[in-house]
Parts: structure tokens; sequence; C-alpha cells
């Protein structure tokens, strides 16, 4: 990491904006430090949400929050690469004060050039466990609904089924909900190029999207906390929509829980007796376009 440029300290209720550009091919990344101030009175939750907008027309960026010490830093949040990433961090106010972060913007694609970017931080209390949100395009996002099925996975030696990636699909139809690229690997072997690490007491969430029927998103679970409760569930509920289904792996030839079945929201917990880096598979049975997006939530005990 080279030298951070650092930010104002942050509260709850305040934000800040700063510009930068990559002007030349060789400046790819952008380092940022700022400290946020929790308050306990404000909200359990603390919750920093990060965005970048401008940059060049072309360009592809990315937002990547980490703690820890120089040298051996650990990501909380990752945007991935967009035109215009977003991604947010939230933690117990009880379990730390204050936090020290630190933000790396990087240049993914596209030509260099003056044109700025803003990089925008603002900070909020949430009364209830918030999401940590890895956006995708359009962006749009809602809670987890309740369950209704109260599924949950179950330690067996299940055999992966054989699945054949097909080109992405169009929404069509008005009422369809828009299926976004999500660039979640879509084989087991990629599943290490999309790492969610999750701590005690934080709350992550990735949205993503099976643009077709056949079609599998997998990522890895990093956790250091005790255990880690998954929830999967539609992110747009729309009657018709998809059913999406979860699978977890020790690797990719080892699965730890039984592929799910049937509607409504699916839950597995990953015990810290197991493996604490988990593959997820995540599959739509059945798969609609009217209701292709899902969100895939990890909660640190």
């Amino acid at each position: 990491m080279t030298l951070a440029c650092h930010l104002p300290q942050m509260y709850v209720g305040s934000s800040i904006i700063s510009d930068a550009n990559f002007h030349v091919a060789a400046d790819t990344t952008d380092w940022y430090t700022l400290t946020a101030s929790a308050n306990t009175s404000a909200g359990p939750f603390a919750v920093l949400d990060l965005s970048l907008t401008g940059g060049t027309a072309d360009g592809s960026y990315s937002i990547e929050v980490s703690e820890g010490a120089p040298g051996s830093l650990r990501s909380v949040g990752n945007s991935g690469a967009a035109h215009a990433p977003k991604t947010s961090v939230a933690w117990s106010a009880a379990s730390a004060a204050s936090k020290t972060l630190f933000i790396q913007v990087r240049h993914v694609a596209g030509a260099s050039g003056n044109d700025l970017y803003s990089l925008r931080v603002s900070m909020s209390a949430s009364q209830t466990a918030p999401l940590t949100v890895v956006p995708l395009a359009p962006g749009v996002i809602s809670a987890i609904l309740p369950s209704t099925s109260n599924q949950t996975g179950t330690i067996l030696p299940t055999q992966r089924s054989a699945v054949t990636k097909v080109p992405p699909a169009s929404s069509g139809g008005a009422t369809s909900t828009p299926i976004p690229q999500d660039g979640m690997p879509n084989a087991c072997a990629a599943a290490g190029n999309k790492v969610v690490n999750v701590s005690p007491g934080v709350f992550m969430v990735v949205n993503g999207g099976i643009e077709s029927a056949g079609i599998e998103d997998w990522l890895t679970v990093h956790f250091t906390s005790a255990s880690v409760h998954v929830t999967l569930g539609s992110a747009v509920p729309i009657a018709g929509g998809s059913d999406f289904q979860i699978t977890t792996f020790s690797a990719c030839s080892s699965p730890l829980t039984s592929v799910t079945t049937g509607g409504g929201i699916k839950t597995v917990d990953l015990p810290g007796s197991g493996p604490h880096d988990v593959l997820i598979r995540i599959t739509a049975s059945p798969w609609s376009a009217t209701g292709a997006t899902y969100s895939l939530r990890l909660e640190g005990k």
C-alpha cells in the first residue's frame, strides 16, 4: 500500500466527498484512510456507505474497504468492478466505538484521463441489523423478507449435479425485473475470484442475478467469527419469480450441505467446527426472468 490520503473523521450523520483522477496508465490505485466513530445512542449499528461517480466515460472502477494494520489488511467490503461502484460496511456500535478503515479505489478498465471521479462516504446509524451491500446494476436492493418455509440446510454427502452454462437471456416483457450482469463467477473453479470476508458482529449481503436457467453463481466465504448464518432470498420479490437454491462446499467435489428445494427463504448455518473457507453455489429452480435477482445475507456470530 502506498501513502494513503487521510479523510476527515466520520460521525453519524456526516458525509464527505473527495475528488481525484487516474491521469496516466500506470496510475491504477488510490488509497484513503479514515476513522469512523460510532454512537450507540443513535443506533446499535453503524453503517458507512461508499460510492463513486464520474471518471472517464468508459472507465470501470472498484471500491474495497479494509481494516487492520498496513501490510496485513483484511477486506470487509468490496463493490466489484462497475462504472459507478457502491459498497457499504456495517458493525455493532457496542463492539467498536470507532474503526480505522482503509479505502482502495482501483481503475479496473478503460482509458486513463484527467476526468475527475468523486468518492462519497457517508455514515449513518441503524436500529436493526443493516445490510452490507455489494450493489449491481441497476442498483436496486431490498431487505430479505421473513422466511415462510423455515427450511435449513442439512449436512449430507450429496453429489453435485452437473449444470451447463448457457448464454444470458434478456428479461423480456414490461413486468420483468432487470437482470444484472453481476460479474459473479459461474463455475466452482473461479469461486476464489469472489471472496466475502465475515467477522464477528458483521452483516454482509451480496446481491446477484441468475441470468438464465441453468446458470450457477459461486463465491467463497471466509469467516473469522464463531459461525455464520446464511440467508438466501429474492432481492425483489415478485409473484411467479425464481426460487433460489443454495449449496455449500468445502471443495468443489465435497458438498457440506444438500441443495435446498422449494420456494421461500433458505437458511444454512456454517459452524465454526467446520472449514472457515466455504464455497457457496447459488442456483434458481425454477428460474424466471420476472424475478431473477437474489440477496445472500451472511451474518457473523
